[in-house]
């Protein structure tokens, strides 16, 4: 006598979701394809639903993913674009380009992107994923993105919930090796010209080696936020910082610079005040570009190639997209370039003038 086959489950349907969830057909597939037209509780009720019932929708791509730069604007800030911005742009469009994936870009400030469903609000245009840039403990939109599973990655910084998902360079290690060099040739005044701390965790970083690193060896400190004057620019900051800086009795004889932006107008500034660079002053700046190999003299830099983060920060988001999966840090390791706009102290200097 042949066996009995067992009764096999019935196959779960988008149709069954709609029956027991009280949602048409329609409204379930659209809100489990993450379509714009539904809302953020809908599309919460349908998955969850979805999830205890172990259903997957089978997705057939229709279109090319859209990868977005999402750029968190200071409150009034003017203009999109900085060099730093820039750079992690160039790198996601290489990306983008080497895998046949479209690029937008879209930028606002936190309140802006606070308010709302901004997971619809990408939608409606097309966007798959983000690459967060400039990402500030006010963007509360990150809590959204995690809820939702809305594919993204921060970019050097990001606040506590959207650190899971970050691409970033060595700041700490960077930081120390950019002190640690300007000791060994002499300095012991080493001043930080310190926009970024009290908003992005990147600039916590390299404050917290740069004091590490100074312990007992008494720094000239300087501790100003150009993102809280949002009609100061970094160029504005640091020439106004440096020229503070250089009136002390005791100035600093070297300077670290947030951005090549701070790092150029401080040569700026000193050479405003007649002082010589690096003669008088020696200034080293994060973040490499074109601008530092060419200022005058050329600067140090504690570089990271933010072209590279960018890249992997698209490679990321583009993963994700897909497949949400866990999270992931990646860390791009950077180096500190030795250029013309460091030397030893003036007394150091005519001190071992003297010797010879």
């Amino acid at each position: 006598m042949p066996k009995l086959r067992k009764p096999t489950q019935p196959k779960v349907s988008i149709y069954q979701i709609a029956s027991e969830t009280g949602f048409s057909p329609s409204t379930v597939s659209r809100a489990l394809r993450n379509q714009p037209d539904i809302g953020a509780d809908t599309r919460e009720i349908v998955r969850k639903h979805a999830a205890k019932l172990g259903f997957k929708l089978r997705v057939f791509e229709s279109r090319i993913s859209n990868i977005c730069a999402l750029i968190q604007t200071a409150p009034g800030q003017k203009g999109l674009f900085s060099s730093f911005v820039e750079a992690i742009m160039d790198g996601m469009w290489q990306y983008c380009t080497q895998y046949d994936l479209e690029l937008s870009v879209f930028g606002a400030d936190a309140d802006r992107l606070n308010t709302g469903d901004l997971c619809r609000v990408l939608g409606r245009r097309g966007v798959s994923g983000a690459v967060v840039i400039n990402a500030s403990e006010d963007g509360r939109y990150l809590n959204r993105f995690n809820q939702e599973h809305f594919p993204y990655a921060c970019v050097a910084t990001a606040p506590p919930e959207g650190a899971g998902s970050l691409v970033s360079g060595n700041n700490s290690q960077l930081t120390r090796q950019a002190v640690e060099f300007l000791r060994q040739i002499g300095h012991r005044r080493i001043a930080l010209l310190d926009s970024l701390s009290e908003h992005f965790h990147a600039g916590v970083e390299r404050r917290e080696a740069f004091l590490a690193a100074m312990e007992g060896a008494e720094p000239a400190t300087i501790t100003l936020s150009a993102l809280a004057n949002p009609t100061t620019c970094d160029f504005e900051f640091s020439r106004e910082a440096t020229a503070q800086l250089l009136k002390r009795p005791q100035r600093p004889t070297a300077l670290l610079a947030m951005s090549a932006e701070q790092g150029i107008s401080a040569i700026y500034a000193a050479q405003e005040m007649g002082l010589a660079v690096p003669a008088d002053l020696s200034v080293i700046c994060f973040d490499d570009s074109l601008l530092c190999a060419y200022s005058n003299p050329a600067l140090t830099v504690a570089s990271v190639s933010y072209e590279k983060i960018g890249y992997a920060a698209a490679g990321l988001v583009h993963r994700r997209i897909d497949t949400w999966g866990d999270d992931e840090t990646l860390v791009i390791k950077g180096e500190l370039v030795i250029r013309a706009s460091t030397a030893p102290p003036p007394q150091t200097a005519a001190a071992a003038g003297k010797k010879g």
